[in-house]
């Protein structure tokens, strides 16, 4: 906008100039002839000379001015395309608008993010390029900056805040990707020369990814206060409860109960499994060091492969290993990998019926080795699904799990 104002201002120093020297050939053309007038021979070849002498003076000097309007005029082109580049490359879904509203700059972030090309967008106004956001053609950040008395839409759940001449915006787009984004915004007003707007500038960020790691991060926090109370409380039941099963065994033992045998033993699995919820629940609680070693995973699952073989058998099921050559060895924590195992495997084989055939499964990329357990089951629900990672949860009767909080 600067430099638009600077040409204006260089072609009138120009034509100014130009004035100037003709003015001047004809006061100098003037005395010239006055001088001349008792010479009268001579004063047609010195006049015609001098005319020759300004035209080429006045030539040299338009030659000059045009060559410096040229310069000047591809400084301002290779201006305006370095900031066009700028734009373009800019990490941000950024756009520009003139003051009748119209896209002059729509770059790469944005075809990526709305998936319109640029020369699909470019010079179209009418709210047209909020389009690809909201589904409907409806004003945008941008234009609260060109229309300050443009009025919010109603029934819109969005707050705009100003900060210096910036506005920032919080708002949700329908239309973005198959479930919508949320976006955060900002729109900056370009000024001319004469400080008055003549366009504005709107970046756009997809925080939709940052929006749901808060909610988690909130959510473990409160997970974490449900732990340490858990903590608490458990630890004070279980004193009592271990206090009864001693004096439930010791009675067990007299020979004026042993017609209750069946009803002892069943007390007795009733407090251990009291005991197995509470240890479930403390588990929540824990923030222990876990210690990494190199190991190779094949290994591990080939120690665990009798034990889950058995299990298999016992349910009329098979399981299948598939285990790949020459893994490289990575850095784990054994128990845990050897729990995490028995849980797959032991969930796969209760989730499938009878003849059904559970595979395990391991390969690498590279650095990395990827383990696969697959079942034969009838799946996840979708409602199951969205639960899945909520510590204690579980779709089996009468059993405590802690889910996949790990």
């Amino acid at each position: 906008m600067r430099q638009i104002g600077k040409q204006k201002i260089f072609d009138q120093l120009v034509i100014f100039h130009i004035m100037c020297m003709l003015i001047l050939s004809a006061i100098l053309l003037h005395h010239l002839c006055i001088s001349t007038r008792y010479d009268r021979p001579n004063a047609a070849f010195i006049t015609t000379c001098m005319i020759l002498c300004l035209i080429i003076l006045i030539g040299w000097f338009t030659g000059l001015v045009s060559d410096i309007r040229l310069r000047f005029e591809n400084t301002l082109f290779r201006s305006r395309r370095q900031m066009e580049e700028i734009i373009s490359f800019l990490p941000d879904a950024t756009l520009v608008l003139n003051k009748e509203g119209k896209v002059i700059a729509w770059n790469h972030a944005m075809e990526e993010m709305t998936g319109i090309k640029a020369e699909d967008m470019m010079y179209k106004g009418d709210y047209a390029y909020a389009f690809p956001f909201y589904g409907e053609c409806r004003p945008i950040l941008a234009n609260y900056l060109l229309d300050p008395q443009l009025e919010k839409r109603p029934n819109e759940e969005y707050v705009i805040t100003k900060i210096n001449d910036a506005l920032i915006m919080e708002n949700f787009a329908p239309c973005l990707h198959e479930n919508g984004a949320t976006l955060w915004s900002k729109a900056t007003p370009l000024n001319d020369e004469e400080g008055n707007i003549a366009g504005a500038i709107e970046s756009f960020k997809n925080i939709t990814e940052l929006k749901q790691l808060k909610l988690e991060i909130e959510r473990i926090d409160r997970l974490n206060i449900i732990g340490q109370m858990a903590a608490s409380i458990t630890h004070e039941i279980r004193n009592p409860l271990t206090t009864i099963r001693g004096m439930l065994q010791l009675l067990s033992q007299k020979k004026e109960y042993e017609e209750d045998e069946e009803k002892f033993s069943l007390m007795l699995e009733e407090l251990d499994r009291c005991n197995e919820i509470i240890s479930e629940y403390l588990s929540l609680a824990k923030n222990e060091h876990v210690t990494l070693e190199q190991h190779n995973l094949n290994d591990i699952i080939q120690a665990l492969g009798h034990l889950l073989s058995a299990d298999a058998i016992l349910t009329d099921k098979m399981i299948v290993f598939h285990l790949a050559e020459d893994i490289p060895r990575i850095m784990l924590n054994e128990k845990e990998i050897r729990q995490m195992l028995l849980n797959l495997a032991r969930n796969g084989l209760d989730s499938m019926e009878a003849g059904k055939c559970l595979t395990i499964r391991t390969a690498s990329e590279g650095n990395k080795v990827i383990m696969e357990v697959i079942d034969e089951g009838t799946g996840i629900q979708p409602e199951v699904l969205a639960m899945l990672n909520m510590p204690f949860m579980t779709t089996k009767k009468n059993v405590c799990s802690c889910g996949l909080k790990r």
